[in-house]
């Protein structure tokens, strides 16, 4: 008779927990779709009404990720931002959405905020965690773009090749870009021209091609292997006919030739190196044929 009791009583509760679940989720599906309809402020506050009538629910730090991401993003409203996703990583460790919230908080302090140090340390934090692979691959680059552009080259270009020892993924075209980059300026141009031929046979990406291929070229021509440029401009036209960027690295090439004899010494070819470095412009997101893809 008590259990029975017990039931009866508990069961309003039950009730009412089960329906503030359902109205939570139906309330995050009205959310989503206002964001297909691009209905932002719309969007926004019916997250927010997830996040007040079931905090404890799995949907709150979903819901607390989306309005970061609307706020950042859409509103550019970033202390509001910077607000979401420190409630998602203080108060849901958990979550599903938690490295990813972790992960945007760190754009957010390097962008927005001017602390690209603790933005490392959140990076770095990450890193050291037993994260998914694609997870790591993200953070990888995110880490090495953040070095990079901090100026941190050793290190970016370290951050660059544990990214690139991971399974190939197009998200790695800009990282092996930067790398043999960075790889070129260092002295390396061997290794530089190996990365941009790889990534010649790997990319899917037809401007991350068309990119890698010009900069092989100017690479060759910086080395003064000259018949080696030319044969790699014949393949480049075959597969990029009449692209304006490569015509100017031709020209460029048969103007460099006519100054240079071929260079068999390597004294002058590291003369000749120094000497090109200074006028060839390439490097990561140099230029694109088309604006990329969000």
């Amino acid at each position: 008779m008590l259990k029975l009791l017990v039931l009866v009583f508990s069961l309003p509760g039950l009730v009412a927990v089960v329906a503030c679940v359902d109205r939570s989720e139906e309330l995050f599906s009205d959310a989503r779709r206002a964001m297909e309809e691009d209905s932002y402020e719309t969007a926004a506050r019916l997250y927010q009404e997830v996040t007040i009538q079931a905090p404890d629910s799995a949907f709150a730090a979903e819901a607390y990720f989306e309005l970061a991401q609307i706020y950042y993003l859409r509103l550019r409203n970033v202390e509001a931002a910077k607000n979401s996703l420190v409630k998602v990583i203080q108060d849901y460790p958990d979550s599903r959405v938690n490295v990813d919230a972790r992960r945007l908080l760190a754009r957010l302090y390097e962008e927005d905020l001017q602390d690209p140090q603790r933005a490392l340390k959140l990076y770095r934090d990450l890193l050291a965690e037993n994260l998914e692979a694609r997870t790591r691959r993200q953070t990888l680059i995110d880490l090495g773009d953040c070095q990079y552009r901090m100026g941190e080259l050793d290190a970016s270009a370290n951050t660059y090749r544990l990214a690139l020892g991971l399974p190939y993924h197009p998200e790695m075209d800009s990282a092996f870009m930067r790398l043999a980059n960075l790889e070129w300026l260092a002295g390396s141009a061997d290794e530089s021209l190996r990365l941009l031929r790889e990534l010649q046979e790997l990319t899917v990406v037809e401007d991350y091609r068309h990119e890698a291929m010009l900069s092989e070229v100017e690479v060759l021509v910086s080395l003064g292997r000259f018949s080696v440029a030319h044969a790699r401009v014949l393949v480049a036209e075959e597969a990029f006919p009449n692209s304006p960027d490569l015509i100017e690295v031709a020209a460029r090439l048969a103007d460099t030739e006519a100054q240079h004899q071929p260079l068999d010494g390597e004294g002058e070819e590291e003369a000749l190196l120094q000497e090109l470095q200074k006028k060839i412009r390439w490097g990561g997101g140099r230029r694109r044929r088309t604006p990329p893809s969000q």
